[in-house]
């Protein structure tokens, strides 16, 4: 159930002409308990197993100023880790020292059937039009980047940015999207040969149950990228631009079961280095008072020689409860299959997690 909004006015200077008007707040927030560990293979080493607990918080502003514009702002807390050290990881994991920090902020506005979309702290799916995946993604492969389409819509930071969308009654869907990366430094800026840019760009069409996309994106530098959704520490020098092409489709089988797939084709752009590709589905299924949802991801890597590999297979299964309509507790489980032959070699893995959320 999404969570309740708390609404309220807050007095804005009369424009010119002397008249005053109010612009509406909407608040909401959450807050995550999350306590796992993980089992690795035996003989693994630098692969810590402690038990350990972690916690997120976020707060969601969304202010208009006319009814039909808004603008965003997300604040986040948390003493989160990263995949090397801290496996039990969720899309709710956040890092930032315990201190309150601005994640979002970005401002939209329609103007007929299109979305425009700018701001300072912009990612990429803020407004991407194109639905490639149903799947709920609130378990483990979120937080290590192997839900559907991962390569594709997914970013490490936010940055400035700019997008436009667009969104037919009838459904069909397009958008395109500018992040600059060092687009707050006057030494790179944005669009400029100096700066780290990212451009998507999408099209789908969403059917009455069930619905499709085409999702692309180029990366001046996507060297933190990369280390995020495969694990890899990259010392490798980028030479072009990197490009990732991704296709995705969802389908409602019942009013209780959906199933999503996504393919997505990488060209790392990195001289002498293959393309590769990656393969993951998800499913959820309303079952008693809750949902259980379970993915499968193929996890692509390359050999030092820039042959494309596959590391292995990630397989999540959990059930989200809710307690009531602002606390839910979901306990989670996520496998890491790899490949024996793979050089350097990965340990399989198996990892726990229990998260109880709050929501208001």
């Amino acid at each position: 159930m999404a969570p309740a909004a708390l609404s309220f006015f807050v007095p804005l200077a009369a424009h010119a002409g002397g008249e005053g008007f109010s612009s509406a707040t909407k608040l909401s927030g959450e807050a995550n308990f999350l306590t796992g560990a993980r089992r690795c293979q035996d003989g693994t080493n630098n692969c810590p197993e402690a038990i350990y607990n972690t916690y997120s918080y976020f707060m969601d502003l969304s202010t208009s100023f006319d009814g039909e514009d808004n603008l965003k702002v997300k604040i986040e807390s948390g003493n989160g880790t990263g995949g090397a050290n801290g496996a039990v990881i969720t899309e709710d994991s956040v890092n930032t020292n315990n201190q309150l920090t601005i994640t979002e902020l970005f401002y939209t506005k329609p103007i007929g059937d299109f979305v425009i979309s700018a701001g300072p702290l912009y990612n990429q799916d803020a407004y991407v039009a194109t639905t490639t995946s149903s799947y709920s993604n609130s378990g483990l492969f979120s937080g290590w980047w192997l839900e559907p389409n991962s390569w594709t819509r997914s970013v490490v930071t936010t940055s400035p940015g700019v997008g436009v969308a667009y969104v037919n009654p009838k459904g069909f869907n397009a958008s395109a999207t500018l992040i600059s990366a060092g687009g707050n430094n006057s030494t790179l800026g944005i669009a400029t040969e100096e700066g780290l840019d990212s451009l998507s760009f999408s099209v789908g069409y969403d059917f009455d149950n069930w619905g499709w996309g085409v999702i692309h994106n180029r990366l001046d530098d996507p060297t933190a990228y990369i280390q995020a959704v495969s694990q890899n520490a990259w010392t490798t020098a980028f030479t072009d631009t990197s490009k990732f092409t991704g296709i995705g489709a969802y389908v409602n089988i019942t009013d209780s079961l959906d199933f999503s797939i996504g393919y997505d084709v990488i060209d790392l752009g990195i001289a002498n280095f293959e393309d590769n590709s990656s393969l993951a589905f998800g499913a959820d299924y309303d079952i008693g008072p809750g949902v259980l949802s379970a993915g499968y991801a193929s996890q692509p890597d390359w050999s030092a020689a820039g042959a494309a590999t596959n590391t292995g297979s990630a397989y999540e299964l959990y059930y989200d409860y809710p307690i009531n309509d602002g606390v839910s507790i979901k306990p989670m489980i996520l496998l890491h299959i790899m490949e024996d032959d793979t050089t350097p070699s990965y340990a399989d893995t198996t990892t726990y997690g229990i998260e109880t959320s709050f929501k208001f």
